[in-house]
């Protein structure tokens, strides 16, 4: 038979209890480890499926690999001087591919506070034009002016 709660009771079923989640450190080590050990088996099953295909076997090879140790080596196997040029090609693309990798896509930094500097500039320099009183002066600041608001322009359209 069910023994009747009390409304305390009740409400403690409902309570996160911190100690359940005491001994959890042991298991993202082993879940880390696990994530570790599916990733180099998915690396070795997409090399071994480049390398074993029974309709286009491998004749030759050449490659740069990352052991676990960190430790970067490089592999060539049965290539042909009449194909040296065209692995070296690809080779090439593969290098192309991996610098891509090495840089971080930024996206464009905000601009609004220097669009807003020349914006204010402008404006200067033409509120300086009409107050000053001496000509060369006066073309100067309008030159200035029109300067900056071609900069400010520029920089609207990018």
């Amino acid at each position: 038979m069910k023994a009747k709660l009390s409304a305390e009771q009740k409400d403690a079923e409902n309570v996160l209890h911190l100690n359940d989640y005491r001994d959890i450190e042991s298991q993202p080590l082993a879940a880390a480890l696990q994530a570790k050990q599916d990733r180099i088996q998915s690396i070795h099953d997409h090399i071994n499926h480049h390398l074993n295909d029974p309709d286009a076997p491998v004749v030759a090879a050449a490659m740069v690999y990352l052991d676990a140790h960190g430790r970067i080596g490089v592999a060539a196997a049965g290539i042909d001087p009449e194909l040296a040029p065209r692995i070296a090609q690809e080779l090439r693309d593969v290098a192309r591919i991996v610098d891509l990798h090495q840089f971080v896509r930024r996206k464009k930094p905000n601009t609004q506070g220097s669009a807003s500097l020349l914006l204010l500039s402008a404006i200067g320099f033409i509120a300086a034009t009409y107050v000053n009183e001496i000509a060369w002066l006066d073309s100067v600041l309008n030159c200035a002016a029109q300067i900056t608001a071609l900069v400010l322009a520029r920089r609207a359209r990018n």
